[in-house]
């Protein structure tokens, strides 16, 4: 079975650090349509009671164990100032995805870009905070 090119898309991902930060720009978002369930990308901005979490599979650090758990993925097309392909940003973190409220129901995620910073603490305790590097020019 085939698959059409056009269809195809990355699943890597990018990664935030433990300690320090790491600056970002957005492409769109990938959530769940709260009435329907279905998956799907957004690239404006998110309404935060029609879309809601995805389901994000992952291998847990410590037991080796496959885990899922609710979050959010950003599309990410520049990382610490360099372009890339666009890739994932799954985030786990309802604090952070919290402090993304605003700017994802403004569409403002995908305008300017967003520093995440990493208080040092080992996951599943790390603290994120944001910055934004264009305000401060």
């Amino acid at each position: 079975m085939s698959m059409p090119l056009r269809d195809l898309v990355s699943h890597e991902v990018s990664e935030l650090p433990q300690v320090g930060g790491k600056t970002f720009r957005f492409s769109g978002a990938i959530v769940r349509q709260v009435g329907t369930l279905e998956e799907v990308t957004v690239r404006g901005p998110v309404d935060l009671d029609v879309y809601g979490t995805v389901d994000l599979t992952f291998t847990d650090r410590v037991t080796g164990a496959e885990v899922t758990r609710q979050g959010l993925t950003l599309l990410v097309v520049e990382d610490d100032g360099v372009p890339i392909p666009e890739r994932r940003l799954n985030l786990l973190s309802v604090r952070l995805i919290e402090q993304l409220h605003a700017l994802l129901a403004s569409g403002g995620y995908l305008k300017e870009r967003i520093r995440i910073i990493a208080d040092g603490q080992a996951a599943p305790k790390t603290r994120y905070g944001l910055a934004f590097p264009d305000r401060e020019l």
